[in-house]
């Protein structure tokens, strides 16, 4: 059974995600991570638990991609450990960010992704450009709570 988690409740387990972030986005993302152990607001980090163990993370950032500072806030940090890939961890960390970030009163939520938009667009994501950024093809994408249908939770 998967449950999912704000890290605050967890601290235990950070050095684990701080770990996982830092192989996967450097330095300066697990500096983000660190900060990001708020309960109830922007930054903040939900962890996926397993038995006890964490098996993934989505945050909720108000500046992620750097060339877009007017765009606010953000959906990041989504990482599963190739151990745990394919269960669907990742959509039920997503919709669990996505109902946070709607219970705080977020209107529109952004994201990017160089490697998953078709997990994004299943959750009713929108595409909204393609650039480069940090040397990779990102497409940008946008949630509007107002305007789209909640994904459903299962």
């Amino acid at each position: 059974m998967i449950s999912i988690d704000n890290i605050s409740k967890h601290l235990d387990v950070l050095d684990t995600i701080l770990e996982w972030h830092r192989d996967e986005w450097g330095d300066d993302w697990a500096e983000q991570v660190r900060k990001s152990t708020n309960p109830d607001s922007i930054p903040t980090l939900y962890v996926a638990l397993q038995n006890g163990k964490p098996v993934g993370t989505a945050m909720l950032l108000n500046v992620d991609m750097h060339t877009h500072p007017e765009l606010r806030p953000w959906l990041g940090g989504v990482y599963v450990p190739q151990t745990h890939r394919g269960q669907g961890i990742a959509s039920k960390l997503t919709r669990h960010a996505m109902q946070a970030a709607a219970k705080m009163g977020v209107k529109k939520l952004w994201l990017y992704t160089d490697s998953a938009p078709k997990l994004y667009e299943n959750l009713g994501w929108q595409h909204v450009a393609h650039e480069d950024y940090l040397g990779k093809p990102a497409v940008i994408m946008s949630f509007d709570f107002e305007s789209l249908p909640f994904p459903k939770t299962h």
